[in-house]
């Protein structure tokens, strides 16, 4: 494995560190934060950012349901497998 394992989660609440104002965070249970949306305190809390964290937090699991659609092929299952990762991309 070449990444970060999933699953990984978003926390949009919006923070300020010593460089500056960060956004939304993306990160895993052990390892802590690995990915902030930096901006400005007027756009850290703009959707795109907030939907750019979700597709990024979601990442682990449509990898998966890639990979599982290429060896499997689309069955019942693994279309549930990919229509919960992109529920979580998409927030829902």
């Amino acid at each position: 494995m070449t990444h970060t394992p999933g699953p990984w989660y978003v926390s949009l609440t919006p923070d300020r560190d010593e460089e500056g104002w960060v956004g939304p965070e993306v990160y895993d249970r052990d390892l802590g934060v690995f990915a902030v949306l930096d901006g400005e305190p007027e756009t850290i809390a703009q959707p795109w950012s907030e939907a750019d964290a979700r597709l990024i937090a979601a990442a682990p699991e449509m990898l998966e349901a890639l990979e599982r659609i290429l060896a499997e092929g689309l069955t019942e299952e693994t279309r549930a497998v990919a229509e919960d990762a992109l529920r979580k991309a998409r927030g829902e």
